[in-house]
């Protein structure tokens, strides 16, 4: 079938009447753009590579150094197994260094997930990278999707965000604890599972009055991990269920991981995610954070050295908040001093989720955070004394306990 002439040139120029440019030029650009954009990205990939490859030979370089140290001072250790003792001493690099080892880390397991998606579902990768395009190596990500506009900041974004999804979890805590809906729907439909429902509105009525005490009675600076102690160290080793974070309620899981992430938490499919899953990526989070405050703490990084950037990204990370550098570096050193072990039998992961939750309702009430509308609803609330003679006592004891 043949197509006059006319109708390819009607075809061309309308919409180059009505939108100001032929649409054969904007789908040549568009196609210009994408396999520059392609070739530079996979440049810049290998450009990182290379330079991790070097960071690594620096850390090697101080880690012989160490074992020859080692053996001059006649270490009864064979070779062996000073090289293992070596293996996890952090130090040799820079604070700079080490994020753009553990950024080249995430890039090249991406890497290899696109490998396998394209090798084993091609047709399924487009809508893959649709819906999630965090799949893609950072070095392909749009960076100007994240930088500042006219009407706020980026740092102002992620507090807004932040501020929502605090808010949002503590209405989701409320809600299942009054209502009894801490199974969910799924759960519903299990005639089965009655006692497990119950245990675990047990855990939301706790960790609900737990949540209004603190709330009611701000903890000091000198005692932030004081009420959790009984949580976080045991005399005897914590389960891997206790360590993967099973018995927290999963909105408060959800909530953090949404916070973090610094995105609205519309779209279908933060509602379709098995919670598995989100406590999966959540979990892998908190051990990112948990080898990055290592090697703060091990390689005795001054943290007045870490640049502005750097700093704003390692506090975002943790639910820090601040005005200004100053005050991300005296929260970003709080975070390391409580955060060190002082047991043999400690639950980092608790720990740290319990300090993010803290940090994060801290910040939504924080007068010196620029306000919001949320910020500015709250700070001007006052509680009364019959809310605060009905809080409940300051006790920890049977939160975020798995009951089998």
């Amino acid at each position: 079938m043949k197509i006059p002439l006319f109708l390819l040139q009607l075809v061309v120029l309308v919409p180059a009447v009505v939108f100001g440019e032929n649409v054969i030029v904007q789908v040549a650009t568009y196609a210009k753009d994408s396999v520059v954009k392609t070739a530079t990205s996979c440049k810049q990939l290998w450009t990182n590579h290379q330079k991790c490859n070097d960071i690594r030979k620096q850390q090697k370089s101080f880690r012989d150094g160490c074992i020859e140290r080692w053996e001059s001072q006649g270490a009864p250790e064979t070779r062996k197994e000073l090289q293992k003792k070596a293996s996890s001493i952090q130090g040799g690099i820079s604070f700079d260094d080490y994020i753009f080892l553990q950024k080249g880390k995430e890039d090249r397991g991406k890497v290899l997930n696109m490998v396998f998606l394209m090798w084993g579902a091609p047709r399924f990768l487009p809508y893959a990278l649709w819906f999630n395009p965090d799949l893609l190596p950072s070095t392909f990500k749009n960076d100007a999707a994240n930088a500042d506009t006219t009407y706020e900041t980026t740092a102002q974004r992620f507090a807004r965000e932040r501020t929502v999804s605090i808010l949002s979890t503590l209405a989701n805590l409320e809600r299942q604890a009054k209502t009894q809906a801490a199974g969910g729907f799924l759960s519903s439909l299990n005639v089965l599972g009655g006692s497990a429902k119950k245990n675990k509105q047990t855990t939301l009525v706790a960790v609900y009055n737990q949540t209004k005490s603190l709330l009611m009675n701000p903890l000091q600076q000198e005692d932030i991990m004081q009420p959790f102690r009984s949580l976080v160290y045991k005399n005897e080793p914590f389960t891997r269920a206790e360590q993967k974070l099973v018995g927290v309620p999963s909105c408060i899981v959800k909530g953090l991981n949404q916070a973090i992430s610094g995105k609205p938490a519309s779209g279908i499919l933060n509602q379709l995610t098995p919670h598995f899953l989100v406590r999966g990526a959540f979990v892998n989070h908190l051990r990112k954070v948990s080898d990055t405050d290592d090697f703060l703490v091990q390689a005795g990084i001054d943290l007045e050295s870490i640049p502005s950037k750097l700093l704003h990204e390692t506090c975002r990370e943790r639910m820090l908040y601040g005005n200004c550098d100053t005050e991300l570096r005296a929260q970003l050193h709080e975070w390391l001093s409580v955060t060190q072990p002082e047991q043999e039998h400690y639950n980092g992961n608790l720990a740290r989720v319990l300090l993010m939750a803290y940090y994060g309702c801290q910040s939504v009430r924080s007068p010196s955070i620029e306000p919001t509308l949320q910020h500015l609803l709250l700070q001007t609330q006052q509680p009364s004394p019959a809310v605060v003679a009905s809080t409940p006592p300051k006790s920890p004891m049977g939160i975020f306990s798995i009951n089998k």
